[in-house]
């Protein structure tokens, strides 16, 4: 198809929650010596997480709270253009073997969540994978470089032909490298993975999901939600109680 000179305005609509990247300056190694003391549990797909799943008030870690939590309201005042505070939920080491993946899936009851990760081949460890689930077009067009071998009877990859390139409107996935040092925080409704170990040293990280310190929803809509807040005054409650029986 012949390029059109006619060219038009992008009107953006919606986007997909970003990720958003730190860098931790401070030693690793003491931590990577003292997580090898905690205990474990093997899950089904063959990843090993702490029985303890507060890691972050450990005494051999507990001085990454104030960074992640920084990191975490750095990410609401840019991305969500709000100053509120959040609050640490839970947190847990993970320990991706050779061999072993982790599965797509996202964590509820949770506002932001983060990775950090503490040690990784930062070449060509595996990546953590966030899946676009917009779902902009029903279908995509084949690639030129889609062939079609009709002795083996399968399409394959013609690699001497250029792939095109996606950007954020089509693509499936990306990619984010799993580089030792660096803390990534993202919505934790979306959707990431961890793709196979093909290396030969344990991929490990702290993951760890926050929920907002401030009330949210609606008094006059009457779905509002205080999670740290605890009524004393039942009089009121209970009268409107009484009146409605």
């Amino acid at each position: 198809m012949e390029n059109s000179e006619q060219r038009g305005e992008i009107l953006p609509l919606f986007s997909a929650a970003p990720a958003m990247g730190f860098s931790y300056d401070g030693d690793l190694e003491p931590m990577i010596e003292y997580i090898k003391t905690l205990d474990y549990q093997q899950e089904v797909s063959g990843n090993a997480k702490t029985v303890d799943r507060y890691v972050h008030k450990l005494e051999g870690l507990k001085h990454l709270e104030k960074f992640f939590l920084d990191s975490v309201h750095e990410y609401a005042r840019v991305i969500c253009d709000t100053d509120h505070e959040a609050t640490i939920q839970q947190s847990w080491v993970n320990v991706n073997c050779p061999g072993i993946e982790q599965p797509s899936h996202w964590h509820s009851n949770s506002w932001l969540s983060g990775v950090f990760y503490l040690a990784s081949d930062s070449q060509s460890g595996s990546p953590i994978t966030f899946h676009n689930y917009m779902k902009n077009f029903a279908y995509y067009f084949s690639s030129p470089s889609d062939k079609f071998d009709e002795e083996k009877n399968r399409f394959y990859k013609d690699e001497t032909i250029p792939q095109p390139q996606y950007n954020p409107y089509t693509s499936g996935s990306c990619d984010i490298a799993s580089i030792p040092g660096n803390l990534i925080i993202f919505s934790s409704l979306q959707p990431h993975s961890v793709p196979i170990n093909e290396t030969k040293k344990n991929r490990i990280s702290i993951s760890f999901n926050t929920f907002p310190k401030v009330p949210f929803g609606d008094n006059t809509r009457l779905n509002r939600v205080d999670p740290f807040y605890e009524s004393k005054d039942w009089t009121l409650s209970l009268s409107y109680y009484w009146w409605f029986v």
